[in-house]
C-alpha cells in the first residue's frame, strides 16, 4: 500500500482553505466561542494538522506538525475558552484569537 505524499505546508493550507470557509459560515451565525467538551474536541484547523488531541479540563493539548513535517512535541492551549473562533497549528504549536 502506497500512501500519497504531501508536505506539512500543503497539508496545512488544505486544512486552512477548508476551515476558513466554515468559520466564515459559522461566523455569519454568531461569535465561536471554543470548549473543551467531555464527547468532543473543539472546533478548528488544528485537526488537520495535529494528533493525539485531548482535553484536560479546559486546556487542549496536541502533538502538531511544524512546517519541516516534524511533529512537535505535546503543545497546550489552556483555557480554550478564551479562544474565539479557530483554533490553529502554527508551526507547531497550537494558537487561537482570544476575546
Amino acid at each position: 500500500m502506497t500512501f500519497p505524499s504531501f508536505t506539512a505546508d500543503q497539508s496545512l493550507y488544505r486544512s486552512g482553505r477548508h476551515y476558513h470557509s466554515l468559520l466564515l459560515t459559522a461566523t455569519a451565525r454568531g461569535v465561536i466561542i471554543s470548549q473543551c467538551g467531555d464527547a468532543a474536541l473543539p472546533f478548528g484547523s488544528y485537526l488537520q494538522s495535529c494528533v493525539g488531541c485531548t482535553c484536560n479540563d479546559d486546556a487542549l493539548l496536541c502533538n502538531c506538525y511544524d512546517f519541516n513535517g516534524t511533529i512537535q512535541g505535546t503543545t497546550a492551549l489552556a483555557p480554550v475558552s478564551n479562544c474565539v473562533g479557530d483554533i490553529y497549528n502554527s508551526n507547531g504549536n497550537l494558537g487561537c484569537s482570544p476575546f
